[in-house]
């Protein structure tokens, strides 16, 4: 993930400290009547000419000059208030040279002064912390990264440097949290998240072998980058995580999975053609083996002469030359006593294109029970989103009650739903699923 770079911290610094620092310097605050309030900085002759000088210098953009007169005053300095205004001088002057070991005693300083009102002790504890985790001090890092956070710091870029050290020292969890404050900031400023962020939540959860997690990181990621490479690494991470986890994703399960990649154009290459349609076919869908080859000679991913998927559609023709006619077996589907066969016909016309009658038959197989209800629900959903009735869709899928593989593909079809946006009752043009 990209945090602050080094280069604007140091600007934060050298502009913001600057400016407060003359504020408080003594020789301000000695013709400031309006600030009766704060006390004036104790400050000896002898340190008052090096600090004014390297002061005058500093402001002149003369470091050369500026280091000089402070290092003499540095020397001199023996009072917390000298030392606080060696501190206050001497951040601004090292910020604009980048140079970490002059800044982190002038935070520390800075930070423990009671001088330094609250505001600016979370600021400078947060980019104390930034220092430390640049230098791979993660202890140091977190200790003050929580204090700024403690102390109220809003900057968006906290919890997200927290994400990382925490994730750093092995507290996934709490780097997992702090990760989604960091994409909430973000979202609530208007900005896009950037896709690393999501990314690198995901390895977190998948390193720490949280099986939900990853699969809610995944879904996070897709939903705000849902393009074709994504979903299909989204789909394919599923599958590898619930072998991986021991959650079976049975033929049905896998079909609907297929029908997803086919629906988000995630299917890549011949062996996902392949796949899909040799499932297909074994499920007694001939004309989905049939449409999902000729898709992807058409697009190119199924080469011209491949042998082992020529044969495939061979055998989907000759199944459909000897398929009974759909309407016939629909009027036996009704007259059934339970739903079984008006389920596998529903399951021919989703294959077909056929989304309004596929929807009819479903629901028909639901009404007369015999049936898995939650296979049947999902594959209602699939043809009403496929029917561009994508309202209806959702509230299927939402009716959905299952767990494990089911469950989850459910998720994954609705989040398809939300990328997609809008809603519409017009059959769609042109079949996804089949």
């Amino acid at each position: 993930m990209k945090f602050v770079s080094k280069a604007a911290m140091a600007a934060a610094l050298a502009v913001g400290v600057s400016t407060a620092m003359v504020a408080t310097a003594p020789m301000a605050a000695a013709k400031d009547k309006k600030k009766d309030e704060e006390k004036p900085l104790e400050l000896s002759k002898e340190f008052r000419t090096e600090a004014q000088a390297a002061q005058e210098a500093l402001k002149a953009n003369d470091t050369a000059t500026a280091k000089t007169h402070l290092d003499a005053a540095a020397k001199l300095a023996k009072s917390d208030d000298e030392k606080y205004f060696v501190a206050a001088l001497g951040l601004p002057l090292a910020a604009r040279e980048q140079d970490n070991a002059r800044m982190k005693p002038a935070l520390e300083t800075l930070i423990a002064s009671p001088r330094t009102s609250q505001e600016d002790r979370a600021k400078y504890s947060f980019y104390r912390g930034q220092i430390a985790l640049q230098e791979k001090d993660n202890d140091t890092a977190l200790s003050y990264l929580t204090k700024a956070k403690q102390m109220g710091y809003s900057d968006p870029q906290l919890p997200l440097l927290m994400a990382r050290v925490e994730a750093d020292t092995g507290a996934t969890q709490q780097s997992l949290a702090s990760l989604k404050e960091a994409i909430a900031a973000r979202k609530a400023s208007g900005e896009q998240v950037p896709e690393d962020w999501y990314k690198f939540g995901l390895s977190q959860a998948y390193k720490a072998k949280d099986n939900a997690g990853t699969n809610d990181w995944a879904r996070m990621w897709v939903s705000a980058y849902p393009n074709a490479e994504n979903w299909r690494d989204m789909i394919k991470l599923y599958q590898q995580n619930a072998q991986e986890s021991g959650v079976k994703i049975d033929d049905d399960a896998r079909l609907d999975l297929l029908r997803l990649m086919r629906a988000t154009k995630s299917l890549a290459g011949q062996n996902d053609y392949y796949e899909y349609a040799l499932l297909a076919n074994q499920k007694g869908l001939p004309y989905a083996s049939k449409a999902v080859i000729d898709e992807g000679r058409q697009n190119g991913a199924i080469p011209a002469k491949a042998q082992n998927i020529d044969e495939l559609y061979s055998s989907a023709q000759q199944s459909i030359k000897r398929d009974s006619s759909l309407s016939s077996l629909e009027s036996k589907a009704m007259a059934s006593a339970n739903g079984k066969l008006a389920s596998q016909t529903g399951d021919a016309y989703l294959a077909n294109g056929d989304y309004q009658n596929a929807v009819k038959l479903y629901r028909a197989a639901i009404q007369k029970g015999g049936v898995d209800t939650p296979t049947v629900n999902t594959r209602l959903g699939i043809a009403l989103a496929d029917a561009g009735m994508t309202d209806q869709a959702k509230q299927t899928f939402q009716s959905v009650n299952a767990t494990g593989a089911r469950a989850d593909i459910v998720k994954m079809w609705m989040l398809y739903l939300d990328s997609k946006g809008g809603a519409s009752a017009a059959p769609a043009a042109t079949p996804s699923a089949g």
